[in-house]
């Protein structure tokens, strides 16, 4: 089996004897908090495995039936939205789906898919033990923790130089031979200046002069444009004519619209009915107000009225092709719980004769790209601009860890606000409870926060399905 939570997907294979699960067994090296809790997953006692219609359990023949009769009644105001876990071929045949009832696809997630710029050379992990240079960009350790033992022996080989780039701080700064600033929120903006900028020459002689590998980490909430930037660590690579390789989490399908466009719509009244394959959008629920929604989830949530509850196989229970930094590799599925259906069956229960529609990357030119970049937006007065990083420990909460926030001494002090003791973190609409910290190294007007955790997915703004950061306040009894 293969974890698909990021794209390193990692090989583990779960160990049973009679009584069930004893655990995972990782015979390829180690598994990350993520990968790890595969292991809660399967054998948690919330997962659900029966259909749940109108707040009532209710058997699979009748579900159908009534998701038939919701789609033939809404179909002209319906949409499709899938979120990132999904394998390929799953993928491919919600597409074919989407193409026979006539309705549109929403990708929830890093949105637009994994998108390749003309004349990239993706590189493999493997090529870290030869190579004499690592250009490494973004929180890398984080959102592949795997992959920090490749770097670090890379790191204390002879003759090797670790260069970072990134806005924030994260843990490789403390491995880097050199950190090189970029400015948050001109990300993408300064990769692709990078051989033009005088901070950055003797970087780029000495790497044009050894054998040298790119690695990147592009997940949500980390970039002003997620997209943008994952495809100027790309135009860096192609311009020092060097292999990359793009770490990722929760990324996002190509689709027929945006995040932005599904809330504008549902705002309008032009979308009655939501089929939904995946966990994201339920972290939206609030903003999906008078619409009737049909969804997967893993596991036993409160419905609202107009729900239809629909059990879903995790991560280690999906057969077929997952993403990898490579490319796409077939995983071998783990049997689901009784009554938890593939999405194939589901769909060919919902609907008869699908096809799966073919998938590729998107190629894209340099025009895209630099029509995607934008500088960085003015901040309200007395606001922060709040920006997610990778926490595998607080993936969805399953470990019970508190919420913390990093920030600035000068931003603590400002807000009037101490370390240790629980603050507000909020917009106008939303607000959850953390635990200041500080960070020598966070640039003032910045802060920090786990966003493996689904409390925190509502604080950032969207833009078209990108979550990126966004202004917040932090104050506790009264605003600051």
């Amino acid at each position: 089996m293969r974890c698909s939570y990021c794209n390193l997907a990692c090989r583990f294979a779960v160990d049973t004897d009679d009584l069930g699960i004893i655990g995972l067994n990782y015979r390829d090296g180690r598994l990350c908090a993520r990968g790890c809790a595969n292991e809660i997953l399967l054998k948690s006692g919330r997962r659900l495995t029966n259909p749940v219609v109108e707040f009532l359990p209710t058997s699979w023949e009748a579900t159908i039936k009534k998701i038939k009769d919701l789609i033939s009644r809404y179909q002209e105001s319906m949409v499709i939205t899938v979120g990132s876990e999904l394998t390929l071929d799953e993928f491919q045949l919600i597409r074919g789906l989407a193409r026979a009832l006539k309705v549109r696809i929403i990708p929830i997630g890093l949105g637009g898919g994994d998108f390749q710029l003309d004349g990239v050379t993706v590189g493999n992990l493997s090529e870290i033990e030869s190579a004499e240079r690592l250009i490494t960009f973004g929180s890398l350790f984080e959102a592949g923790p795997i992959i920090a033992n490749s770097i670090l022996n890379f790191r204390y080989r002879k003759g090797t130089v670790l260069y970072h780039l990134d806005s924030l701080p994260s843990r490789i700064v403390s491995f880097a031979d050199h950190f090189l600033p970029l400015s948050p929120g001109e990300e993408a903006k300064g990769l692709t200046e990078v051989l033009e900028r005088k901070e950055f020459a003797s970087m780029v002689a000495d790497v044009k002069e050894h054998p040298t590998l790119i690695i990147g980490a592009i997940t949500p909430a980390r970039f002003s444009d997620p997209v943008a930037a994952g495809l100027a660590l790309q135009y860096l690579a192609r311009s020092l004519k060097k292999k990359v390789i793009t770490i990722t989490t929760k990324v996002g399908w190509s689709g027929d619209g945006t995040f932005e466009d599904l809330i504008r719509d549902v705002k309008g009244g032009k979308i009655k009915l939501i089929l939904n394959f995946g966990d994201e959008l339920l972290y939206f629920a609030d903003l999906l107000k008078g619409v009737r929604l049909i969804t997967t989830t893993t596991f036993t949530i409160e419905p609202k009225r107009g729900w239809i509850l629909l059990p879903a196989a995790i991560s280690a229970e999906k057969g077929g092709k997952v993403r990898t930094v490579g490319g796409f590799e077939t995983a071998e599925p783990f049997p689901p719980p009784s009554g938890v259906y593939p999405i194939e069956k589901l769909i060919g229960m919902i609907a008869t004769g699908i096809k799966p529609l073919r998938y590729e990357p998107v190629v894209v030119d340099d025009d895209f790209l630099f029509r995607r970049i934008e500088g960085r937006g003015k901040k309200g007065k007395g606001t922060i601009t709040l920006y997610g990083v990778p926490s595998p420990i607080h993936f969805r909460d399953l470990f019970q860890r508190p919420l913390w926030i990093w920030l600035s001494q000068k931003d603590l002090v400002r807000m009037r606000l101490t370390d240790y003791n629980t603050v507000r973190v909020g917009t106008k609409s939303y607000s959850i409870e953390a635990e200041p910290r500080v960070h020598p190294l966070l640039p003032e007007g910045v802060a920090t926060i786990p966003i493996d955790s689904p409390q925190t997915w509502p604080l950032f703004s969207f833009s078209g399905s990108n979550l990126i950061p966004t202004e917040v306040r932090l104050w506790r009894g009264r605003s600051t």
